[in-house]
């Protein structure tokens, strides 16, 4: 493969811009177009050499990545700032922490043990997770997890 061949290859790779998508937010058209900047001046020898390799597309992931997380990309110095600007000014919601001091209070009514598995789900995120941080079979933690759920949701009303 030529160098051009692999410049038009990118260009019209629909999974990059979807990667950019999911990388970039509302920011992935810019961050696709610094890609590509990138990849132009990128030394030509040696992007064929990753190609050939096989590292092609691990070399685009990373690339985007460092452009869209490093303070010191070119990609975060043009763009990201300006993101800031569409921020919303207020976003504090009073309701939300008064939500969160009923569901505690509900939380404290409970049995020690279904309290403590609730808290564990919720900062674990998932019943497979929690299941393998804690040895509790899948079934037994769905089951309790749901039924705090259902108290909660119950008595909020």
């Amino acid at each position: 493969m030529t160098w051009h061949e692999l410049i038009n290859q990118t260009a019209k790779d629909k999974e990059i811009k979807s990667i950019c998508r999911k990388i970039g937010g509302n920011l992935a058209d810019d961050l696709y177009q610094e890609l590509m900047i990138i990849i132009l001046e990128y030394n030509k020898e040696k992007l064929l050499d990753i190609y050939n390799k096989g590292y092609y597309k691990w070399f685009i992931v990373k690339t985007l990545t460092n452009q869209f997380n490093s303070n010191s990309s070119p990609f975060n110095k043009k763009y990201r700032p300006k993101e800031l600007d569409y921020l919303p000014e207020h976003t504090y919601d009073k309701n939300i922490d008064i939500l969160i001091n009923k569901i505690e209070k509900e939380l404290d009514k409970l049995h020690w043990y279904d309290k403590e598995l609730f808290k564990a789900y919720i900062s674990s995120g998932s019943f497979r997770k929690l299941e393998k941080l804690t040895g509790i079979p899948f079934a037994s933690i769905n089951r309790t997890v749901n039924h705090v759920k259902t108290i909660i949701r119950d008595n909020l009303n």
